[in-house]
């Protein structure tokens, strides 16, 4: 190989490294019952325990907790729900519960799975309801777009107040479902639980409840 052509590798493999360099995440907020479970230990979970990679979190009724990545990304776990991170992929698993997931724009795209979808959130607040086979997905705000891919394949691009149910069989509609996001923000403690830090993108958030206000007020509705 010329001189050249080495330092063209050793760029390429360096890009590649940067492209996937961890993260840190630790837990920002605790709630009541959560536990981290990783193989068969259980422990568990306090206050800014950082979360390994592949280490399951898990919550109990009436609990709930955050955790916050270095790079801003914040993912908040509901009651009786299981979640694990693998931080090399950026790919969040969701197994069972419900989940809000929120990054700004300028930072890598984070996918999140769960038994029926794939998404990629980038500059976007989605909540993911994972219940039995059926997966429910709202986007509260995008300036991206985020798009949700089920097991046959088939792909769909969700915006601001908009929303989509899929199951193991696929999408169970062909368009997207309008979302309340007033309603949302309002009756979810994903959002308005006690002690929680504003998003991030909670401007956003709240200027597409705003949007919806408006649009209601000339008889539309969400």
């Amino acid at each position: 190989l010329s001189l050249y052509m080495i330092r063209i590798l050793i760029t390429l493999a360096l890009l590649s490294l940067m492209g996937h360099s961890s993260i840190a995440s630790v837990l920002s907020f605790v709630k009541n019952d959560v536990y981290s479970l990783q193989d068969t230990n259980k422990a568990t979970a306090i206050l800014n325990d950082k979360i390994e990679s592949d280490t399951q979190v898990g919550t109990g009724e009436q609990s709930m907790c955050e955790i916050s990545l270095d790079d801003k990304s914040i993912t908040r776990i509901g009651a009786n729900s299981m979640f694990s991170f693998v931080q090399k992929e950026r790919l969040v698993k969701c197994d069972k519960g419900t989940f809000l997931v929120s990054k700004d724009p300028e930072t890598e795209t984070m996918t999140v799975t769960t038994g029926s979808v794939t998404a990629a959130v980038n500059g976007s607040t989605v909540v993911f309801d994972v219940r039995d086979d059926a997966t429910h997905i709202a986007v509260a705000e995008t300036t991206t777009g985020v798009v949700v891919t089920d097991k046959n394949g088939k792909s769909i691009t969700l915006q601001s107040g908009e929303g989509i149910s899929a199951t193991v069989n696929g999408m169970t509609s062909s368009t997207p479902k309008s979302v309340d996001v007033k309603d949302l923000i309002s009756s979810s403690p994903l959002f308005n639980e006690k002690g929680l830090a504003p998003l991030a993108n909670d401007a956003l958030i709240k200027g597409v409840a705003s949007a919806q206000e408006m649009a209601k007020s000339q008889g539309m509705s969400f």
